[in-house]
């Protein structure tokens, strides 16, 4: 009998889609319900919502800034090694990258490899 019964792909997949939804939507209102926490009311409650909302942007702002901080920060070390200049040795290049890593400690798990994979140059530890 159940080999009578075919059901596509698409009609299954999208029913366990359903079900996860379903199941993470009741987990996270009965985890709600469980928190017990204190209703707010009116007033309190839109200045609570501004206050995360608030927060939640200047969290973003920070890491918006900060990743853009280190992508700037990856373009000068690539300008600075000059990789698309084939005349440059690779001994300079590595001699420039301990000195960039010296002068920005963060990023001292930077390395520059050879192209069989051979380190080159690497930062060193935590200071």
């Amino acid at each position: 009998m159940l080999d009578s019964v075919r059901i596509s792909l698409k009609v299954l997949n999208a029913a366990q889609l359903a079900a996860v939804a379903a199941a993470a939507f009741g987990l996270a209102w009965f985890g709600g319900m469980l928190s017990g926490a204190p209703r707010p009311a009116g007033i309190e409650r839109h200045a609570l919502g501004q206050t995360l909302v608030q927060a939640a942007r200047s969290y973003a702002d920070a890491l918006d800034e900060e990743l853009s901080a280190s992508i700037n920060d990856a373009r000068n070390a690539a300008l600075l090694l000059r990789l698309d200049d084939p005349a440059v040795p690779d001994s300079w290049r590595a001699g420039r990258l301990e000195d960039w890593l010296a002068l920005n400690p963060r990023y001292r798990d930077a390395a520059l490899l050879a192209p069989d994979g051979a380190l080159r140059a690497a930062g060193g530890p935590a200071e």
